[in-house]
C-alpha cells in the first residue's frame, strides 16, 4: 500500500506525537534490472530533493517524540 507524509504525520499528531519528521527516500524498485541500478541511483540522488517528485519515493523515514 501506499504511505503519504502529509497523512502519516496526521495520525502521529493524533495520537500525541510531537516532533515528527517523514522524509521520503528510496526510488530504486526491486524489479528495475541490474544493469540500471547505477543510473538510476544517480538519479535517485537528485529526485529525493525535488519537492513533488521526492513524494512518489519507495520508502519513508519516519521519526517522532512522545
Amino acid at each position: 500500500t501506499a504511505f503519504f507524509r502529509w497523512g502519516l504525520k496526521r495520525k502521529l499528531q493524533e495520537k500525541g506525537f510531537k516532533e515528527i519528521s517523514i522524509r521520503p527516500f528510496d526510488f530504486l524498485h526491486p524489479k528495475i534490472p541490474g544493469k540500471l541500478i547505477p543510473i538510476i541511483k544517480f538519479l535517485e540522488s537528485h529526485a529525493e530533493s525535488l519537492p513533488i517528485i521526492s513524494e512518489i519515493a519507495g520508502s519513508l523515514y519516519i521519526q517522532a517524540k512522545r
